[in-house]
């Protein structure tokens, strides 16, 4: 091998940094800005998560009482949507009135994180259970209502399915902070 090379290739010509890496201090710095990023954002994803998980509830809740009138009228017998709190999940059925809510054994949960809020469900209810009832044609045959979901931790968000006519109208709303003209802040 060539001298020159051989120089080049020895230990004590190479010249290695001893600065690399980042001082304690500096990481010190680094994990309080993460840190501090974290503490930042956490209540906001879970704000965020928590009011997705409810409109999903709410928007289950919509699309089975509307699938309840529907089954209603191609099926030609009344129907009930019934739904219930179950500790800390919130279940709901479709049935047939002849068949009472208490007998279904089949219920289906919302999602995770979500339950019925102490306020403003004023569904008809009976046996701890909501319930709605549609005759052959699709109408309400019981009382006019509203059913109220917020998150399991109480956030402070609200969605409620609205059933506002006889003919089984229904819509989707959200809270307010001034009530309406009911008394409802969930409209």
């Amino acid at each position: 091998m060539n001298t020159y090379v051989q120089r080049l290739l020895k230990p004590s010509n190479c010249h290695a940094s001893k600065k690399a890496g980042y001082t304690l201090p500096e990481m010190m710095i680094i994990a309080s800005i993460i840190g501090i990023l974290a503490a930042v954002a956490t209540p906001s994803f879970l704000g965020f998560k928590e009011r997705q998980e409810v409109q999903n509830g709410r928007d289950m809740v919509y699309q089975s009482i509307r699938s309840t009138q529907m089954d209603a009228m191609k099926f030609r017998e009344a129907r009930r949507f019934s739904i219930r709190q179950v500790g800390d999940r919130v279940e709901w059925a479709s049935h047939p009135e002849r068949i009472t809510a208490t007998a279904i054994s089949q219920w289906e949960s919302l999602p995770a994180g979500v339950i019925l809020s102490e306020k403003d469900n004023t569904l008809r209810k009976k046996s701890g259970i909501h319930y709605i009832r549609f005759d052959i044609h699709g109408n309400v045959t019981s009382p006019l209502g509203t059913i109220t979901l917020t998150g399991a931790n109480r956030g402070g968000v609200k969605r409620c399915v609205i059933v506002s006519t006889l003919i089984g109208a229904m819509r989707k709303g959200e809270e307010h902070p001034k009530p309406n003209s009911n008394g409802r802040y969930c409209y």
